[in-house]
């Protein structure tokens, strides 16, 4: 059984990312994706499936959460992580925020390394004037040189292919 998180600042397609994983994989290898209720006021999103020989539960942080903790939450015990980034330039200081606290919160468990990751850059069909570069993608936010995907989770383009990359490396 893999346990994979899918950690993102709010709104940065997370859900949309387990949404579309669940209609574009046959039925029978998945599970309904459903809410998990922690304590009072926090839950997080869960699916499961049976995919690439692996037993595997998707895990997505619920993105209108106050705590930092809660946030975090679903790196607990995880065999991998895929840091979905919000491609709108205006969030770039935001996603840099949430790839140091989350890569601190693996690091203090002595995890980090050990762990598979992938990083999404999601939201590429936004209008050109509105997008991150991939350069200044790769330079601010992928300075280990992770793999990285681009992808439109809305459109359900390349979220098989990202878990397809994080799964390569398990």
């Amino acid at each position: 059984m893999l346990n994979i998180a899918y950690i993102g600042r709010t709104a940065a397609g997370k859900l949309t990312n387990l949404k579309a994983l669940a209609k574009q994989l046959p039925q029978h290898i998945s599970q309904p994706l459903n809410q998990v209720w922690i304590e009072s006021g926090f839950y997080y999103y869960q699916l499961g499936l049976h995919y690439g020989g692996h037993n595997i539960t998707l895990k997505a942080n619920h993105g209108a959460i106050l705590f930092e903790k809660h946030q975090l939450y679903v790196l607990n015990d995880v065999d991998g992580v895929v840091f979905v980034l919000d491609s709108n330039r205006e969030l770039l200081d935001q996603n840099i925020h949430l790839l140091r606290t989350s890569c601190s919160y693996l690091a203090q468990q002595g995890r980090l390394g050990k762990i598979a990751k992938v990083i999404q850059f999601n939201k590429r069909d936004l209008p050109d004037p509105y997008l991150t570069s991939l350069a200044n993608f790769q330079h601010y936010c992928n300075a280990m040189n992770w793999p990285s995907i681009e992808a439109s989770a809305v459109n359900q383009q390349h979220c098989v292919e990202t878990l397809d990359l994080l799964l390569a490396q398990v």
